[in-house]
């Protein structure tokens, strides 16, 4: 992009863009796409696809839980799977904001519905603690069926009525080799809303 700045008559060059072809607006939100090993800038807070027992992201190393088997044993009998669509927040650095659309009860064990719902959820988490940016895979597709393209017209759904007061970026995590067919289907908001 060409422009004048100030009285300098003098023409200066400015980049205008970094995302050649992976970015998209949508609403107030920008959005870029871009694979795992190449994060765009730095995120607040990374979105993780998870089920309603939050198995998706318990740690796989074994370790000592500090109690005893009573304790840990009342503790599960009380506790309760989250529902579909939630979202949970888990500290950490980055925090992770656990978006639960499975339920391994279910067969398949995701729907679009509960992927919308835990985008919007998402989305709206982020804003409340006032984070700037943040990370997101394409949710239902990690470890689900749906397909990527649907994913990013299912984020576009949720996007239309959310209205930031905080969220400025998304960094859209995609396999490598769809990030501008992703990032088309962003622009274009193609496909249909999910009521």
């Amino acid at each position: 992009m060409v422009r004048k700045v100030g009285d300098d008559t003098r023409a200066k060059l400015h980049l205008a863009s970094d995302e050649y072809g992976r970015g998209a607006r949508l609403g107030d939100l920008r959005v870029v796409v871009a694979a795992a090993h190449n994060p765009p800038f730095p995120v607040a807070a990374a979105v993780c696809e998870e089920d309603t027992f939050l198995v998706l992201s318990a740690a796989t190393a074994v370790r000592d839980p500090g109690q005893d088997l009573a304790t840990i044993t009342a503790e599960l009998r009380t506790w309760k799977p989250r529902q579909p669509g939630a979202v949970a927040l888990r500290p950490g650095n980055p925090p992770r904001l656990l978006a639960v659309v499975h339920d391994f009860d279910q067969d398949p064990s995701w729907c679009e519905e509960w992927v919308l719902k835990a985008t919007r959820g998402a989305l709206e988490e982020a804003d409340r603690r006032d984070l700037k940016s943040i990370s997101m895979p394409l949710l239902g597709s990690c470890h689900g069926g749906l397909e990527p393209l649907r994913f990013a017209t299912l984020l576009t759904d949720a996007t239309r009525e959310f209205t930031p007061r905080h969220l400025r970026a998304i960094w859209l995590i995609s396999p490598p080799g769809i990030e501008y067919a992703l990032a088309a289907v962003l622009r274009h908001g193609a496909g249909t809303a999910v009521r």
